[in-house]
């Protein structure tokens, strides 16, 4: 830098000037860098120009090494002369795209034809503002003209201008035309009717009085039926949307009555194993005060709810035998039943049953 500039903009000394050069340098190279395709991640024109050639050509370009010419407002054009394809992108649109001569984007549309048709689009909404504009600015001269003097003079009729003004509306805003066709549609049906019943009449009875007044009688019927049928349709619609409503709530109801059965289920089987120790200990009670009978049914009734540990079996077997040994042998009846007992609660012993055999009071011997 010649040092006259460099005291005029006050630069300061050379070591520090080729500091703050190299520094801009390093920006420099990576602005450079990015738009080169350093970073992947950063939007640029390069990655617009390669995403839009592989979609609309199919074509795999590189995403640097191509002839880049800045055109201003963030705008490059990038040419791959070997693809034979030239583009014009910012970081976040493709301006143009051409491939071997051929515009494949054009302003940011897919083809002339497209951004022709934008074009049009826009053509046909200004043209609709306009005419809009034109009917408001038409309604308010008619209000300064016409109602503005006679709501200022004494006495407007009021009733009479606001109906005045609201059928000018109507007629500027086309609500009119609409309301008049939505009124003219059952006569024009009528005549369709009409005109259908004729073309199956014979030709020399199409224009006779009779003939019409029929034609009038059975198109009033036929356009009757069509309102019942199109009534009927509304209201089986809609009582099929009730239908389709109400089997929802039944299929939840249903669904609700499964969680509740299960949940059922769930208690139930908490609350008889909550139960079990102490219908085990009521067995162990029977057995102690020799009350065989009654054991012998709880024990059945435990055994075909639980499946009853080899520690519980054990037990109640031993203080069945502790129950039955003081029982004097003459006492068939007991001892059948404490018998019993035990081979209902070991039934692989073979002493038990022969016991219980012995004792059994159908015996003569």
């Amino acid at each position: 830098m010649p040092p006259l500039l460099a005291q005029a903009i006050g630069c300061p000394a050379p070591k520090i000037q080729r500091s703050i050069l190299a520094l801009a340098l390093c920006c420099a190279a990576g602005v450079f860098g990015t738009m080169a395709g350093a970073n992947p991640y950063a939007p640029s024109p390069y990655a617009q120009c390669v995403q839009a050639a592989r979609a609309f050509a199919g074509l795999s370009l590189p995403e640097n090494g191509a002839e880049e010419t800045a055109m201003g407002g963030g705008a490059y054009r990038l040419d791959w002369p070997a693809q034979a394809v030239q583009c014009q992108a910012t970081a976040t649109q493709v301006q143009a795209l051409a491939v071997a001569g051929q515009m494949l984007v054009v302003d940011g549309y897919a083809g002339a034809e497209a951004a022709e048709l934008r074009a049009h689009m826009d053509g046909q909404i200004n043209l609709m503002a306009n005419q809009c504009w034109a009917q408001v600015n038409g309604i308010k001269a008619s209000v300064a003209q016409g109602f503005e003097p006679k709501l200022r003079a004494p006495n407007p009729k009021l009733a009479q201008l606001k109906a005045q003004f609201q059928r000018n509306l109507d007629l500027a805003s086309g609500a009119f035309y609409a309301r008049a066709y939505s009124e003219s549609v059952p006569k024009l049906r009528r005549l369709e009717a009409i005109e259908q019943i004729l073309a199956k009449a014979a030709p020399d009875q199409r224009n006779s009085a009779e003939c019409w007044k029929l034609a009038d009688e059975y198109s009033q019927l036929q356009l009757q039926a069509q309102e019942n049928a199109t009534a009927l349709e509304g209201v089986i619609a809609e009582m099929s949307a009730q239908l389709a409503a109400q089997k929802t709530e039944i299929d939840g109801l249903r669904a609700q009555l499964a969680r509740a059965e299960a949940a059922l289920r769930d208690t139930a089987v908490e609350l008889r194993d909550y139960r079990r120790p102490k219908r085990v200990q009521e067995l162990a009670q029977a057995i102690a005060r020799k009350d065989l009978g009654a054991a012998q049914d709880l024990f059945a009734q435990l055994s075909r709810e639980y499946q009853l540990s080899s520690k519980e079996l054990r037990l109640l077997e031993q203080a069945a035998i502790e129950a039955i040994k003081p029982i004097p042998a003459v006492n068939r009846r007991a001892n059948f039943q404490g018998y019993s007992l035990l081979s209902q609660i070991n039934p692989d012993e073979p002493y038990y049953q022969r016991k219980r055999q012995q004792y059994d009071p159908a015996r003569s011997d």
